[in-house]
């Protein structure tokens, strides 16, 4: 049975949350302060952790932080209970509230289900680093992927992309790319480091990797922008998935961020760029390259956290200028 941690000082929302992850087949247990919660996680080494991060004796930034210094809590998703008494600089969290009502249950295994996927994940990278290195020497999967994150890589996209091209223009198939980019991610490596940011990234990777489907093409296309390339889906379908992922990366709370005064506080989160076929303007595969990426401009340069879809004009300066 997997184990979720609450941490949560008032008693109503406790139980409810207790009676939910209950009715989920989840083992539970509770603390009701920082202390409490330190030694609960030390002795029944949650999967899951449900926070409230305002706290009578520590905030949730310094119980996170002191969380993270456990070795088997490096790697435990922490996912944050919405309250009225969230302060300002949490706003950009998001968590569970009014959980009596009948498609919370959902909400809540669904998210549950999300932050186990991305625990797996982080558990086979650090467990069995041997097993992933071996993987990776072969030639032929070393050359389609990348070694930080272990997506797929650029040229493995590319050459995709032309396949589902061919294939959407002899069968009028629908398929769309999502480019997404790190907001800020220069000063995540300017402030941490570029070793803390190559594993940012790779649980960044983790977290969308959760949210798409086995079928879709995930991959590293360049620097901190990662490219999903989804078959059978149109740019209205992309749009659902885009906030699906826009959603899981601004409520995850990234292992080595912690509190991180460098870090200010401030939440990850991505920018992105949708463009799909069919679409009469595109004639080339690379046009949806570039359709794709133009979007994302133009999302970064509206305040970034934002997702946009390659306008008819744009698609048509793009098809006028290849």
């Amino acid at each position: 049975m997997r184990r979720v941690l609450v941490i949560n000082d008032n008693k109503i929302e406790t139980s409810l949350l207790r009676s939910e992850v209950t009715r989920l087949d989840y083992e539970i247990a509770c603390a009701c302060s920082g202390t409490e919660a330190l030694a609960a996680a030390r002795e029944f080494i949650p999967e899951v952790i449900l926070l409230n991060p305002i706290l009578p004796d520590m905030n949730g930034y310094d119980l996170c932080c002191q969380l993270r210094a456990q070795k088997e809590m490096s790697n435990v998703p922490i996912l944050l209970i919405a309250t009225e008494r969230l302060p300002r600089n949490w706003e950009a969290s998001i968590g569970l509230k009014d959980l009596a009502r009948e498609n919370d249950i959902k909400e809540l295994q669904t998210k549950l289900e999300t932050c186990l996927r991305v625990k797996t994940y982080l558990d086979q990278r650090i467990y069995n680093p041997n097993e992933t290195e071996t993987h990776l020497r072969k030639g032929h999967i070393l050359s389609i992927t990348d070694p930080v994150t272990g997506l797929l890589n650029k040229k493995y996209l590319q050459d995709i992309l032309s396949q589902e091209f061919l294939r959407s223009q002899r069968y009028g198939t629908f398929f769309s790319l999502i480019m997404m980019d790190v907001d800020c991610f220069k000063e995540v490596n300017d402030s941490l480091g570029h070793d803390i940011g190559d594993q940012i990234l790779y649980e960044l990777s983790v977290v969308i990797r959760s949210q798409i489907r086995g079928v879709d093409i995930l991959s590293r296309y360049g620097g901190d922008v990662l490219a999903a390339l989804l078959p059978q889906s149109s740019s209205d379908m992309a749009v659902i998935v885009a906030k699906r992922i826009s959603e899981a990366v601004r409520i995850h709370i990234f292992s080595r961020l912690g509190r991180g005064e460098d870090w200010k506080g401030k939440p990850l989160t991505v920018s992105m760029g949708i463009c799909g076929l069919p679409n009469p303007h595109i004639s080339q595969a690379i046009q949806v390259l570039s359709g794709a990426d133009l979007a994302l401009i133009r999302a970064k340069r509206m305040g970034r956290n934002k997702m946009e879809v390659a306008t008819d004009q744009e698609v048509r300066l793009i098809s006028q200028a290849t």
